[in-house]
């Protein structure tokens, strides 16, 4: 059967394993059988949008159980055909595959700039007479950068490699040989595994400060709310506000200011428009709303302006520290007992079952008697402990 987990990512944007399916075909009943029960286990609410590649299978499940999440599909494998589908062996190819790069992954230019330029490669290299390429095209909107900016944190997940890095992840404790009682173990093992290490990074960012690289005090702000791998980026947009961006342009328009933001390292201009009284704020390259965090440019406008802490609205909770504090329900719809993040008992679980799988690791490169030893050793301390 195939192993087919559900990953996501974290507040410390790591790769997390929501849940996971064992299936024995790969077929549209199959997929469609698991997305059904993926969607009971949430609970009934569909996610902004599921990312998957190109198979048959899959493409026509997930819009019969799916019905508000936007289904697209992994940019790296549909990049990754490129090279057959054009002729890697033609002249052109270097330079063709360098202007549809350029396109393809930039996450600033409009939808309307990226359709223009397409029609440009397109002419030049001929893409018109490939009906791969034209089919790509109108299904822009399910894999393209620039027609994904409507989407809400859609600049999160743009692949499937999350979901590969987990399999790698999940193969260290699982092969494909085993019954699916050891592969149950193993599974609760890898989760536990997987659990341990999100409390651990918890505890860090509970107990440590990262270091401020500038003046700003909306950069403190951010060392306060966000976890430290979210603050890392947080902080970059905060160096480059101040190292990039400048003025090149002001109006007031009825109660709000508008500033064209002139980004250095981008060579291009935004607009940013900002309320004085709310503090609202938002800008052309529409980072906010893709990724979830402030853009140099708002932070630029912000301190400029003398505003010191991030507005509430725009602290988007699940990169937070304590996101997984919020409340939880049952399936009743009952609250659920509050669980301490850091529990010292469920950590030394964890620990001992990594501890155990990396010496049965070692043991498979040893002779039957030592095998055979280290089994005697486990029965004896089991039977002690029956007593």
């Amino acid at each position: 059967m195939a192993f087919t987990p559900f990953t996501g990512v974290d507040n410390h944007k790591r790769s997390v394993t929501f849940c996971a399916a064992l299936v024995a075909h790969e077929d549209v009943d199959s997929f469609q059988w698991v997305l059904k029960r993926f969607l009971v286990a949430l609970g009934g609410k569909e996610s902004n949008y599921i990312i998957t590649d190109q198979d048959p299978g899959i493409l026509k499940a997930v819009p019969l159980v799916f019905k508000k999440a936007r289904h697209r599909f992994c940019m790296w494998h549909i990049m990754n055909k490129v090279p057959t589908k054009y002729g890697v062996t033609r002249e052109d190819y270097i330079v063709f595959i360098r202007k549809l790069n350029t396109i393809i992954w930039d996450e600033d230019i409009e939808a309307a700039e990226f359709d223009a330029r397409w029609e440009e490669i397109g002419e030049e290299h001929g893409l018109n007479n490939i009906d791969w390429f034209k089919e790509m095209f109108s299904k822009r909107n399910q894999w393209v950068m620039a027609h994904c900016r409507d989407l809400e944190m859609g600049a999160v997940m743009r692949t499937t490699q999350r979901s590969k890095s987990e399999n790698s992840f999940f193969k260290r404790f699982e092969g494909k040989s085993g019954t699916l009682l050891e592969f149950f173990l193993r599974f609760k093992s890898a989760m536990d595994q997987q659990r341990h290490t999100h409390k651990k990074l918890d505890n860090e960012d509970k107990h440590t400060s990262p270091k401020m690289e500038t003046h700003l005090a909306l950069e403190a702000d951010g060392a306060k709310v966000y976890t430290h791998k979210v603050f890392k980026e947080f902080q970059e947009e905060a160096k480059y506000s101040i190292d990039t961006c400048k003025s090149r342009g002001f109006a007031e328009i009825d109660s709000l200011e508008v500033t064209t933001v002139r980004d250095a390292s981008r060579d291009r201009n935004y607009d940013v428009t900002y309320c004085p009284v709310t503090y609202k704020a938002s800008c052309s390259c529409r980072m906010l709303e893709r990724k979830g965090i402030l853009c140099r440019h708002i932070i630029w406008i912000y301190s400029s302006n003398g505003v010191k802490t991030i507005p509430d609205e725009y602290v988007v909770n699940r990169w937070c520290k304590d996101a997984l504090r919020s409340k939880s329900f049952n399936c009743n719809g009952d609250p659920a007992e509050e669980i301490d993040i850091i529990d010292a008992k469920q950590i030394s679980m964890s620990k001992m079952w990594s501890e155990v799988h990396q010496t049965v690791g070692i043991l498979m490169g040893r002779s039957k008697e030592v095998v055979d030893s280290f089994s005697s050793l486990i029965k004896d301390f089991k039977d002690k402990l029956a007593l």
